[in-house]
């Protein structure tokens, strides 16, 4: 039987606007665009990474039909909670969470909902439900 295997996700950020914070998004060999609103970006560090309910988002599609309606969360930011990385296209789609897409552009990431469900199918291959399966985010910025 295998024993706490560790799987962590990168995030690196590669450009910060007025509006949005880029970036792009590595679990398991595929790459995701990500964007942030500017206003509220999670600090760079390394953080727990679990999949919970969501009260905002379990009930609604996409969600309801992977992983149980359990949305990507992530845990241990400084006075934050409930962060989370879902469905959006634009900064204005989120409060401070983490929108995942499959291409970006300069305010924007796109086929949001099928870059969710690839990410969301990738990590239910790796088991997450498998107590002896833990999962990091590592995000740290890579512009000036």
């Amino acid at each position: 039987m295998l024993y706490n295997i560790h799987c962590q996700i990168l995030m690196r950020r590669f450009s910060n606007t007025s509006t949005c914070t880029r970036g792009e998004l590595m679990l398991h060999k595929t790459k995701f665009q990500t964007l942030e609103p500017s206003k509220v970006v999670i600090p760079d560090g390394e953080y727990l990474f679990r999949l919970s309910l969501s009260p905002t988002f379990s009930k609604k599609y996409p969600y309801t039909v992977v992983l149980g309606g359990k949305v990507p969360e992530v845990i241990g930011i400084p006075g934050h909670s409930g962060l989370r990385i879902h469905v959006g296209n634009y900064p204005s789609e989120t409060r401070g969470c983490i929108l995942i897409g499959q291409q970006g552009t300069d305010s924007s990431v796109v086929n949001s909902s099928l870059a969710y469900r690839q990410f969301c199918a990738i990590i239910a291959e790796l088991n997450i439900d498998n107590p002896n399966v833990f999962f990091t985010i590592k995000i740290y910025s890579d512009y000036d």
